[in-house]
């Protein structure tokens, strides 16, 4: 008959660790009231557990003084919390409503700063801007390699947003 195995815990120090401090504060409480009428080497070798805590304290490593606990709030680091903040959904495209010369009403990509619109030459004969158009020999190369060869190039258009 073979034995049930058992896994192990991947880190048992931080389990001891926790039960330590546990015992580690109980036992603060016990020697702020403690009065001891036998020989202090007699009370720890009645007490064995508490005789690594004594070392601590004598060496500094552990205060016995009460701690303090600091209310954190919502805006703490992540860090501090070891939480990550809730990861939010992608909201898309930010599409803004513009009007281009009177009657031309379209909604865009937001862009922040300069842009070069490509417009296609339809809807300039349509808002009738064709006289404003100056020809050009330049052709813009897009993203997935095609190039587009320009009919022409205007300046300074106005946009109402």
């Amino acid at each position: 008959m073979v034995d049930e195995y058992r896994a192990k815990m991947p880190f048992p120090q931080k389990i001891c660790q926790e039960e330590r401090d546990k015992l580690f504060v109980r036992f603060a409480e016990y020697l702020r009231v403690l009065e001891i009428k036998i020989p202090f080497v007699e009370a720890l070798e009645q007490i064995p557990s508490y005789t690594k805590f004594m070392k601590d304290i004598l060496s500094h490593k552990k205060d016995w003084r009460e701690t303090q606990t600091v209310l954190l709030t919502k805006e703490c680091s992540a860090t501090i919390q070891n939480s990550l903040p809730e990861k939010l959904k992608d909201l898309g495209s930010f599409m803004i409503p513009c009007t281009l010369g009177v009657s031309c009403t379209r909604t865009t990509l937001c862009d922040l700063g300069e842009s070069i619109n490509l417009t296609p030459a339809s809807l300039i004969k349509n808002l009738c801007l064709i006289e404003e158009v100056k020809p050009t020999r330049m052709c813009f190369q897009l993203a997935d390699g095609s190039t587009k060869i320009l009919s022409g190039i205007i300046k300074d258009m106005i946009v109402k947003v």
